[in-house]
This record gives structure tokens, sequence and C-alpha cells, in this order.
């Protein structure tokens, strides 16, 4: 299943019951757009996880998110620094709630989670959940950093922390292979830049979505622009592969990554990066889960635009996968899923 609507039918689309409705609080306003468009008397119980540091606008938020839930509200405070932490406590929130009412049907509203975090819970319920019926939900952004007009000026985040693996992918890495590195760009050329110089790879391929795939409804060349920048940037390299991933369907975002990792072969170290929005991101964890060899990483940002990190868009993506099936399919043979 994939659909794309207006986000105000959601009310309407959503004529079943769910057992389980989970979102991640945000500095963005974006964490409640899907949220107070659902009919809430047809999920049994909420789930918001929470940065247990929180920044600017995220208290507010999530006053707005519990009122909206009243008393089905559950709130799961995580330090997104201890990413094993934050797994523990998904899997033990998910196990309480399951034992109260078994989880059968699941809605997931992306939009707002860490690519780290959304990546953990897909892993989660791959693992733990594989019977129910899970869907993904997805509210676009109508424009980045809205504050600056110039498109090249745009920024999202600044700097980097450590570089880790993402739990649940990290890949089976060998030392007799050269290192493949594959970041999926958006807006964020800084700190991609240092991700890339930290990792320091023997080869580098960026994926980048231009304007007749993406989400975005503004400034929608500006993620091409900022990947050729950083193609310059990464000249050094002998060679510098770069090719289009959609940022407006996860399923074509897999299609184009598998169809580059045929490209490039076997003989190499895979590490990819998904710094694209979440769209995009479950398209790498398609890949991530039905290619288990190639590893998967994140860097934190120092800094966030939390003043003007993006504007909420009037489209909601829905669609759902079966996470759990982990053989390396041919991509048309995913896309055949959705419908």
């Amino acid at each position: 299943m994939f659909e794309t609507m207006s986000i105000s039918r959601l009310d309407d689309f959503i004529t079943c019951e769910f057992d389980l409705f989970i979102c991640f609080n945000s500095f963005e306003k974006r964490c409640t757009s899907i949220a107070s468009h659902i009919p809430t008397d047809k999920f049994k119980a909420f789930l918001v996880l929470t940065n247990q540091l929180h920044l600017e606008n995220e208290d507010n938020n999530l006053q707005e998110l519990t009122n909206l839930f009243a008393d089905k509200a559950s709130v799961l405070r995580v330090d997104l620094s201890a990413p094993i932490v934050v797994a523990d406590k998904i899997i033990d929130r998910l196990n309480y709630i399951n034992e109260r009412t078994p989880l059968n049907r699941i809605f997931v509203d992306i939009t707002t989670f860490t690519h780290e975090t959304l990546l953990i819970l897909v892993a989660i319920l791959n693992e733990k959940y594989n019977n129910a019926e899970i869907i993904w939900g997805y509210n676009n952004a109508k424009e980045y950093s809205p504050d600056i007009n110039d498109p090249k000026k745009k920024w999202l985040s600044r700097g980097i922390g450590d570089v880790r693996s993402i739990l649940g992918y990290s890949g089976d890495l060998k030392p007799s292979l050269d290192n493949l590195l594959i970041v999926i760009v958006g807006y964020e050329y800084e700190r991609a830049a240092r991700i890339i110089d930290a990792i320091a790879p023997d080869y580098l391929a960026i994926g980048y979505n231009n304007e007749s795939n993406s989400s975005t409804e503004k400034n929608q060349d500006a993620n091409e622009g900022y990947a050729k920048l950083l193609k310059n940037m990464s000249a050094y390299f002998e060679q510098t592969i770069d090719f289009v991933v959609p940022s407006n369907d996860p399923f074509k975002a897999y299609e184009a990554i598998c169809n580059e990792l045929d490209t490039i072969g076997k003989n190499v170290n895979i590490t990819i990066v998904p710094m694209n929005n979440k769209l995009s991101t479950m398209g790498v964890a398609l890949v991530g889960l039905r290619r288990p060899e190639i590893q998967i990483c994140y860097a934190p940002a120092l800094v966030y635009n939390t003043s003007s990190y993006s504007s909420p868009g009037d489209t909601c993506y829905i669609f759902s996968f079966n996470t759990h099936k982990q053989e390396e399919n041919h991509p048309q043979e995913v896309q055949n899923e959705s419908n």
C-alpha cells in the first residue's frame, strides 16, 4: 500500500481501529500535524517518544500531543545519546502495552523521528512484532529553513558528534575490502561533509533527490545543488558516484539504492548514511533489512535550527511493507508489496 493524500483527508481515510499510535515529539511543529488530523477514537493507545533533553518548542508540542490523546497517552522520555538504552526502553514499553492490548495493528508517524531512532524502531518492530500490520505515515515539509530565502544559505543542523553504526544495522565489514560510503544527502551540506571526513572512505557515492522526486513544496532544486557542492568538495576521491534517490516514495528510494548497489558489486564494504527525509530513510531501512551485510551509520548534530527548521506541508504519505522479509528481493517485488 502506498497512498498520497491531503492531510485533511486522514480523518476519513482511517476507518479501522488501531491498537497503537506511535510518534516522536520534536521542536518541529510537524510533529503534531498527523496527530491533529486522525480520529483519536479509532486508537486504543498512544505512545509519544520525546527527547529527554528538551529543545526549544518541544515542551509546547508535547503538551499539545498529550492533550490530543488525553488519558490514552503514554510518554516515553529517551536519551538520544544512548541508543542501546533507547532500544531497551522502546522494547519494554511496547511489551507493557502489548500485555494489556495485543498489538495487531500499529500506526507510526515517522515525520519527526531522528533517523537513528526511526531505524531502531523499524528493527524492533521487524524482530518483535513481525506479525502485526504496521502503517507508516509522513507529513511533508512545505519548506525547510523558511526564514532564509536563498536556497544556498538554508541550514537545518551544524556540526556532528561521533559517527556510529545504528543498532540493528551494524553490517558485516571485511578488513580485506575497500570501503564505499553512500551519503543520501539533504539540506545538511556542512554536516554531510564532516561525516565524509570522519569516515574517510576509499570511495564515495552521493544520493540526492531532484525537483521531480521531492516531497518538499518549495526550493525543490536546493537538494541537488547541495549534492553538487558535496561532490566538488570531495574532488580528492579518485571517482565520486552521484545518483538520484527519490524522497517522495520509500519504495522508489529502495529501488534506486538497490540499482546502484547492483552496479557497484559486492567486492567492497558498503556504509550508508541517510540524511534526506524520512521517506528516503525508510527506503534505506528496507535495504538494511534485506541486505544485512551493509552498515548504516548516523552522526548526531551538535546544533539544530530549532527556530526555523521547517514549516508543515499539506500532504500526507501513508504506506506499509513487510519489514520482516529479509531475503534480497528484486526491487520490483518490493514495489509489488506496496500495492
